[in-house]
């Protein structure tokens, strides 16, 4: 919730799967650099699960050339590189 305090009590921040611009727009202006800070400055921990993994690399090429494409650089950058997929058809 972009209004909420969530930083001050939690230890593991765990960000699901499902699609990364809901994610991100869900999270509101600044939630991105919100984020980041309870990792690096806090401390915090992360976990993130299919879009939340993708969420937190440096970069996605997810579906390149197909109707799910997300080709775009990601704020976080905890992964230190491009995360790709999907590996499936």
């Amino acid at each position: 919730e972009p209004g909420s305090r969530w930083e001050e009590g939690c230890a593991l921040l765990v960000m699901p799967g499902g699609a990364d611009k809901p994610i991100k727009a869900a999270l509101g202006p600044g939630g991105e650099e919100r984020v980041r800070r309870f990792v690096v400055e806090r401390g915090g921990k992360y976990l993130g699960f299919c879009a939340g993994a993708y969420f937190a690399c440096e970069s996605i090429s997810f579906d390149p050339d197909g109707p799910l494409a997300v080709v775009e650089a990601r704020e976080l950058g905890f992964f230190p590189g491009e995360g790709r997929g999907p590996w499936l058809p």
